[in-house]
């Protein structure tokens, strides 16, 4: 191989984020004071080698790199002639990159669709070559952070940024003012929910025109109208690609790649097992009334457009009559009509059941596929979920305690299982069994769920804290000496460790009169005397009156309220007070203890002097 090719550069140069491979190709030759004319001599060296290689290969010989540069997405669709699509071309443009992170050098970045904002730098570094980077505000990287999360979960499309982009652009105006308002739209416009109500079936157009009005109308602002009329432009292939799915009885495909992509299940909605089931239910309200039975003379359409008898009010706004695509379950709750069984519930589905049926119907969980049975209403209204994920059903062999703790289910006190079954059980349960320790056979009674948790037999548990010497006593013999002997149980320190969170009872070392509770690990973190530190009011001990008795002399008569010194700590509030001379100040306790009493008075009047 050539000794031109495998003679390194003296100084290597960093690629950096996304750097094209012609921008790292200028920044080495300059490093290394070479010209193009070197490049060339380099390039055709290496295509003379029997390797046949390129300028990367050269690149990684003379450096010791390797590479991978960024490159425009759609740069081989761009240069061929079949493809002029201007949203590819947009898709592969190149950018400068923050010439803050470039410490001043010119660096092109392959730029593609991705964030404007420079968020390091609060620099705004746009999509191509003719941005001029300027310092944006907050609003603009929340902004910027928010494209980030959109882009990332394929909602925010270079397709609908060029329609928002063009909507919501005012004169006078630059990008980073528009940005803020494009993503707030673009994430009320890509949400699963709206997807749902814009796309539902058994809706019209005009439904489907107010459900965007509604979204749109508030993050528009004063664009309203016009954002509103290009989004509905930019859906608009998407409307005909699910109704053209619908009448050829063929799956759902987008008209072009830049349509809108929706969720499957909402495609599948009109196109799934019944290819016209969702399109004949545009006009189910013929079916609907005709069932009723009722004379053509004394019909009449409420205000939502139901025909209905004359007489009372209109069954479908009731709810007295399923009516597809305004009050079924699959229109109200579309989360928890996906979760119906198809085929135990025979003929039943979401289409033809209310969210308030009383009737049981099958479920099928989302998560581990189990099969359970509930009303609509108790899924809808009462939050019912799996019984066997939530342990509310035992089914032995998915859920029971001998399936999920085996070790725990053999532990169990053979009398007592005699007459419970381990199988009917389980781990997360609050129920107490009798237990026989395998090790030592003391008998005792503990939650299912604490045994779950590592909890166990409370001799052996105090006999290892002995012999590991790991015991409060042990580890913390200072803490363990204000350990009260009186008011825990016959329980002493040598019994936990230093990180139970059991809650004892506690002598305080400055004061023997005082006694408290505190958890023990927070005890070892270092929380000392409730009452010392005035976190806990105990009567003629630690309030104001007790510890104050001179000061509270002067305590004001009716300034004051309800509030009284036997009731209340040393604080910092404000408080009135009135000494024997009639001086009427606000003061708190601290102060009035520095100032000795009232600060009227001369120092040698005040009451603590």
């Amino acid at each position: 191989m050539n000794d031109l090719l495998t003679r390194r550069y003296p100084m290597t140069v960093k690629p950096l984020h996304r750097e094209t491979e012609s921008s790292y190709t200028r920044r080495l030759l300059a490093a290394n004071s070479e010209l193009e004319t070197h490049q060339k001599q380099l390039l055709r060296a290496a295509q003379a080698d029997p390797m046949n290689m390129g300028w990367r290969d050269v690149l990684e010989l003379k450096t010791g790199r390797r590479f991978h540069f960024g490159e425009p997405f759609f740069a081989a669709r761009i240069s061929a002639e079949e493809h002029r699509c201007e949203l590819c071309a947009d898709s592969g443009a190149v950018r400068l990159m923050c010439t803050l992170c470039a410490k001043g050098e010119t660096v092109l970045q392959a730029g593609g669709f991705s964030n404007p904002v420079c968020i390091r730098h609060r620099r705004w570094v746009g999509f191509d070559l003719s941005t001029r980077q300027s310092t944006v505000d907050t609003t603009t990287i929340r902004a910027a952070l928010r494209f980030d999360k959109l882009h990332k979960q394929c909602r925010l499309t270079p397709h609908l940024y060029k329609v928002l982009q063009g909507a919501t652009a005012r004169v006078g105006n630059g990008p980073t003012a528009d940005l803020s308002a494009i993503v707030t739209i673009a994430a009320a416009v890509t949400t699963v929910r709206f997807l749902e109500q814009l796309l539902r079936p058994g809706s019209d157009y005009a439904t489907a025109y107010d459900v965007l009005t509604n979204a749109v109308s508030v993050p528009a602002g004063p664009n309203a109208t016009t954002v509103i009329a290009a989004l509905w432009g930019y859906f608009r292939p998407t409307f005909w690609a699910l109704r053209h799915a619908v009448i050829t009885k063929t799956a759902y495909e987008p008209a072009w790649v830049h349509d809108h992509a929706i969720p499957q299940h909402i495609a599948g909605a009109y196109v799934a097992e019944h290819h016209v089931v969702s399109f004949t239910s545009f006009n189910a309200e013929d079916k609907r009334t005709a069932i009723l039975r009722i004379d053509r003379e004394g019909l009449v359409i409420c205000d939502n457009g139901h025909q209905h008898a004359r007489k009372g009010r209109c069954p479908v706004c009731t709810n007295s009559v399923v009516a597809a695509g305004y009050n079924d379950l699959a229109t109200t709750h579309p989360h928890i009509a996906r979760e119906l069984d198809p085929v135990l519930n025979g003929t039943t589905t979401a289409q033809n059941i209310q969210a308030a049926a009383r009737s049981s119907l099958a479920w099928r969980c989302p998560r581990n596929r189990h099969v359970y049975w509930a009303t609509a209403s108790n899924r809808t209204q009462g939050g019912t979920n799996c019984g066997i994920c939530s342990n509310r059903t035992i089914v032995p062999g998915i859920n029971d305690l001998t399936t999920t703790h085996p070790r725990l289910a053999a532990e169990l006190d053979p009398v007592y299982e005699a007459g419970h079954p381990a199988t009917k059980m389980c781990a997360g349960s609050g129920d107490r069994p009798d237990w026989l320790c395998p090790d030592c056979g003391h008998r005792y009674k503990m939650s299912l769920y604490n045994r779950s948790q590592g909890a166990g037999c409370e001799p052996c548990r105090r006999a290892r804290l002995r012999r590991t010497r790991t015991s409060l006593a042990d580890t913390h013999p200072d803490i363990a000496a204000q350990w009260h002997p009186t008011r825990n149980n016959g329980k002493q320190p040598e019994d936990y460790s230093q990180g139970s969170n059991d809650e004892v009872y506690w002598l305080c070392p400055t004061s023997a009169a005082h006694w408290y509770p505190q958890r023990i690990d927070r005890k070892v973190q270092g929380y000392g005397c409730s009452l010392c530190s005035s976190r806990r009011l105990v009567l003629r001990v630690n309030d104001l009156a007790t510890t104050d008795p001179l000061l509270v002399t002067e305590w004001h008569d009716y300034l004051n309220g309800s509030t009284r010194p036997e009731l209340m700590f040393a604080g910092t509030d404000r408080y009135w007070w009135k000494c024997s001379y009639g001086h009427v100040k606000q003061q708190s306790v601290p102060n009035r203890r520095k100032s000795r009493g009232c600060t009227d008075c001369e120092p040698e009047d005040r009451i603590l002097n």
